[in-house]
């Protein structure tokens, strides 16, 4: 056999066992809460088409359900929970960046407007609220808030708002079909969940000093099989680039 001959047939023998040299695709497991649903969808589907070798599952879940899931050890690589969380539970985590911001607000429901002018009515007697459920993310920015509002309605506001709960929710966007159906008048809530312009919910102005900004923080798991390509979705979700996309969903811009 001549040489070029030899080489042809070795190099055709290479490819037969070698096979394609490119590396199998990644697949990156995300856990983030509902709120952030309309936008991480978009950012996902901008990522994917840009990095073709990186397919993004995720899974909704409210921020305590999340970190019990990276706890049991399931496999996860990006998680996306508020800041006091994550300075909780930052052994967890490899590396961490704000994904997004909102604020709270007092929402009411239209047919209670009329009785309802400002967050210090969430305190009268036979108004029905909404609290967080105990423990939860929305009973936390919930309780800051009026504690807040206590230096502007009193001291014993928090009290008279919580006396006057009428149901309990561990995820805020719960409380908009409570209003719905007359479950309750209205609820302190986050800015990102309701249009200002929704014919349903009238949003009353917080006093100066008293919104609370809520900051949700993306990280890498330290347990994650696939560490440098969560990274670098981390960076793309707290980057420059997808920032269009939380602010046109009614988040704070960063």
């Amino acid at each position: 056999m001549n040489t070029r001959l030899a080489a042809a047939v070795s190099m055709v023998a290479f490819f037969a066992v070698a096979g394609p040299s490119s590396a199998a695709p990644t697949s990156l497991t995300i856990l983030t809460p509902p709120i952030s649903q309309t936008s991480i969808e978009q950012i996902i589907k901008d990522y994917e088409k840009a990095h073709p070798d990186v397919t993004v599952r995720v899974q909704y879940a409210p921020s305590g359900t999340s970190l019990d899931m990276v706890k049991a050890n399931q496999p996860v690589d990006v998680i996306i929970v508020p800041d006091t969380l994550v300075e909780k539970n930052a052994g967890l985590f490899s590396s961490s960046a704000i994904a997004f911001e909102n604020h709270t607000v007092v929402v009411v429901a239209k047919r209670a407007a009329a009785k309802l002018h400002t967050p210090k009515d969430l305190g009268n007697k036979g108004v029905r609220v909404a609290s967080g459920t105990a423990g939860s993310v929305v009973e936390a920015y919930q309780e800051r808030t009026l504690e807040n509002l206590a230096r502007s309605y009193g001291a014993d506001f928090p009290d008279k708002y919580k006396t006057n709960t009428a149901a309990t929710a561990a995820l805020s966007t719960k409380f908009y079909p409570l209003m719905d159906e007359d479950i309750i008048d209205g609820a302190i809530a986050l800015s990102s969940e309701v249009a200002p312009n929704d014919p349903k919910y009238v949003l009353l102005p917080l006093p100066a000093g008293t919104t609370v900004v809520n900051r949700y923080m993306i990280n890498v798991v330290k347990s994650s099989a696939h560490a440098d390509a969560a990274k670098d979705f981390l960076g793309y979700v707290a980057g420059a680039e997808v920032q269009p996309i939380w602010r046109a969903n009614r988040f704070d811009p960063k």
